[in-house]
């Protein structure tokens, strides 16, 4: 084992995790990978040993996904990985995750005290993270889900505008990761929630939090600050609208209110209700927009007519994810797919009938 400790990001996608990983990355005692390397996204980091064969394919795997963003993972550098590996019939899955950090991060930052990296998407990294380093470090980044919602599409519609109703996918993730955040809250230590709107509101506050969280020491980190990538360039944010960001920006909040659809108001207070409540949103609909009853009609309608659908996708949700949690996923991402639409579909169809 190396002499650093581990920390993990997690996150929905929209919800700020390369941004946090940025700002972590700033501090001189902790180095942050850039592009993530999916190791904790592979089904062998559960085990307690990985054989020689399954290791070569991870860092092989690894190499591939994160040398374009480093040019530190280089093929020199991977190939005393692998001829190390070669040489043990199996290693510990901490160990090879070290490894893999340490060939990008370890000649960034040689006296950094941490390491780590970000993953978006349902914050089922958690788990095997925990059961590799049960005394790692994981920050939960959390973004309303309406801004979630917009930036989303904002981003489909100009990556691929035949593909906008897929948004509502995201959604999906925001509610799993939740549930598994809510879950790790309760069950594991060392975990700690981040509202994207407090970061960048008080960003010197929030980010002071950290450093208490981590036990480093505290160093300003401001909206001025200027953030970067692993190759050292300005670090220029991925937004989903026209907007040049570079750093920490108030920009980045509070969109929805002028590019969310009525329905959208509708079905997300329907499908996330207690995990946006317990996570600190109130997303609920104002009733002064529709009819005097219409919101209690469309929660009834909703239940009633997508309830054995939503149950499925709720027992999914509820479940306590595992090491296979990312391949019992893969084996139902087509029905909650489909579940999810025909659930914004009703949604759609009575705002259309009951908008006032």
């Amino acid at each position: 084992m190396n002499g650093h400790k581990n920390i993990l990001i997690v996150g929905s996608q929209r919800s700020g995790t390369t941004l946090l990983n940025r700002i972590l990355n700033t501090h001189p005692s902790i180095a942050m990978l850039y592009q993530q390397c999916n190791f904790l996204r592979h089904q062998a980091v559960g085990r307690t040993a990985i054989e020689q064969n399954v290791a070569v394919d991870i860092i092989t795997t690894v190499s591939r996904a994160v040398a374009p963003y480093s040019p530190l993972f280089d093929r020199p550098t991977v190939g005393r990985l692998l001829r190390r590996v070669r040489e043990e019939e199996s290693i510990d899955p901490a160990n090879l995750y070290d490894a893999i950090l340490s060939m990008s991060l370890k000649n960034k930052k040689p006296d950094a005290l941490y390491f780590g990296e970000k993953y978006a998407g349902r914050a089922a990294e958690i788990f095997p993270f925990k059961m590799i380093f049960p005394r790692g470090k994981i920050i939960y980044i959390v973004r309303d889900p309406r801004d979630v919602l917009v930036s989303e599409k904002g981003r489909l519609a100009k990556a691929a505008p035949s593909t906008r109703g897929h948004a509502l996918y995201t959604i999906l993730d925001w509610k799993i990761s939740a549930r598994s955040y809510i879950w790790a809250r309760k069950h594991l230590t060392d975990i700690f929630l981040v509202r994207y709107e407090e970061l960048i509101a008080n960003p010197s506050q929030q980010i002071a939090r950290i450093w208490d969280f981590l036990k480093v020491p505290q160093v300003e980190v401001s909206a001025e600050t200027p953030l970067t990538d692993d190759a050292g360039n300005e670090w220029n944010a991925n937004s989903s609208f026209d907007d040049s960001i570079t750093g920490i920006s108030n920009k980045t909040t509070g969109r929805w209110p002028l590019l969310i659809g009525l329905s959208d108001l509708v079905f997300l207070p329907c499908f996330l209700g207690s995990e946006a409540t317990s996570l600190g949103y109130d997303i609920g609909v104002d009733a002064g927009l529709f009819s005097s009853n219409y919101h209690d009609l469309c929660v009834e309608y909703l239940e009633r007519d997508v309830g054995e659908r939503l149950e499925i996708m709720q027992k999914f949700a509820n479940s306590e994810a595992s090491p296979q949690g990312n391949k019992m996923a893969s084996d139902v991402d087509e029905l909650q797919y489909r579940s999810i639409l025909s659930t914004r579909k009703v949604a759609e169809v009575l705002t259309e009938c009951a908008y006032t």
